[in-house]
């Protein structure tokens, strides 16, 4: 006869008994293994599926998001200033070419920025840098001045004797409204005389 143990019982039984007993326990703890391995699993898968589910709403929330942005006429307006501002201070430094229509914001600046400064790189670079970048190059470029602007400037303050403005005043003027026009995709009256 052999003692052996259940639920801290003890017992005595034959040999052949306990040996059976102890493949049974041996096959209970097995199968208690693979089910705990197998609520592991379907935990992960679980989770996996969690993350993905909230991944998906959070892209979707963003998307549905720009959709109203867009649509909104404020913010719309404000795109738009924004786009003609860049634009408009692109053309002073880069004159009329290249063509900005179809380029991105940051390629707008990365052009401006390949005549201000043609030793910047920016391959790798966040949009923010660019930003950044550009901004500095725009407060050096107007710390140290324009001559050329300057010079029309001065010229567009400029009044004849008769009190009637400068030839070169009139163009300065003609030009600057040409400019503020062009964004809606024509010439103005007063550029084309």
């Amino acid at each position: 006869m052999t003692k052996i143990r259940i639920d801290g019982v003890e017992y005595e039984v034959s040999e052949p008994a306990a040996q059976a007993v102890a493949k049974l326990e041996k096959i209970h703890a097995e199968r208690l293994d693979e089910a705990e391995k197998s609520v592991k699993a379907a935990k992960s898968e679980a989770e996996k599926a969690a993350g993905e589910r909230d991944a998906f709403k959070a892209a979707a929330e963003k998307a549905e998001k720009a959709r109203l942005d867009a649509a909104d006429p404020v913010k719309m307006s404000e795109r738009v200033q924004a786009r003609v501002k860049l634009e408009t201070e692109a053309r002073k430094h880069i004159g009329d070419e290249p063509k900005l229509e179809g380029l991105t914001d940051r390629q707008v600046k990365e052009t401006v920025l390949a005549k201000l400064a043609p030793e910047a790189k920016f391959d790798g670079k966040s949009d923010e840098y660019v930003e950044a970048r550009y901004d500095a190059a725009l407060e050096i470029v107007i710390k140290k001045g324009n001559p050329a602007l300057d010079e029309a400037r001065r010229l567009s303050n400029e009044t004849r004797t008769d009190g009637e403005k400068s030839p070169e005043a009139e163009a300065y003027e003609r030009n600057l409204e040409a400019n503020r026009n062009r964004w809606k995709g024509k010439p103005s009256t007063e550029s084309s005389k």
